[in-house]
Order: structure tokens, then C-alpha cells, then sequence
């Protein structure tokens, strides 16, 4: 209905995090990682040649608008991205991800996307 409607045309940050998520998945799997390592998969390294080169540049480009002004700053990034990942923890997305707290590392928190395996109706042996 109108409601939906109004849900589809207001809601843009679902499908950004959604492609996010999804496209996370397929750099990392569900290797655990830190925001400081995602920030330096995300950064371009400029070669001795003089080329720039990003290692995951999908993944770079996935990211939401949100993060669009911190990129060039890993303090700012990381902290923007922690944050962001806290509140959004166990969120399930459409493309059928969700985002983990997978302990920590040297005091960082690390994170991964897992694939949510769909949960077929369990009986419960207690039901006579």
C-alpha cells in the first residue's frame, strides 16, 4: 500500500548497506576484520611507476554515501565505520547477509559478514 510505497522511496540507506554487506562477503567471506584493515583494502597505493591501485576496489565503491566524506581519513573512517557496523550488528540484509562482532584483535573489534542459512522448521522433539 501507500505505507510500502512511501518505505521504498524514502529508505535509501537499506540498499546501499545491502550492497555493502553482499559485496563485503565476497572480498572477505567471513574472514574477521578489523576497521583499520578494511580501510587500508579500501585505500588506493600508488605504485613506484606512479599508478594508482586499490586492491578491493569494489568494495570501495559499495560503501555508503555516508562514508563518502571520510574516506581520505582512516581515524575518521574507522570510527564512522565501527560505530556504524555496532548498530547495524545481526541485522539481517535482503541479499541474505548480516554483519557479526567477531571478538577482538590487539583491542580492535573485528568484524565479519556471514551468509544466513535459511532455517528450515524445526520440530520439536518434546511435542507429543
Amino acid at each position: 500500500g501507500n505505507l510500502q510505497k512511501m518505505y521504498d522511496t524514502t529508505d535509501t540507506e537499506t540498499p546501499q548497506w545491502d550492497l555493502f554487506v553482499e559485496t563485503w562477503y565476497t572480498t572477505f567471506k567471513e574472514e574477521p576484520q578489523t576497521t583499520s584493515e578494511v580501510f587500508k583494502a579500501i585505500t588506493p597505493i600508488k605504485t613506484r611507476e606512479g599508478y594508482t591501485f586499490c586492491n578491493h576496489q569494489e568494495l570501495r565503491d559499495s560503501l555508503p554515501d555516508v562514508f563518502l566524506d571520510a574516506i581520505e581519513r582512516e581515524g575518521s573512517f574507522t570510527r564512522m565505520l565501527g560505530s556504524a557496523l555496532s548498530k547495524r550488528k545481526d541485522r539481517r540484509y535482503p541479499s541474505g547477509y548480516k554483519i557479526e562482532n567477531a571478538g577482538e584483535k590487539k583491542h580492535a573489534v573485528r568484524w565479519k559478514v556471514v551468509k544466513i542459512e535459511e532455517q528450515s522448521k524445526l520440530v520439536s522433539e518434546d511435542t507429543q
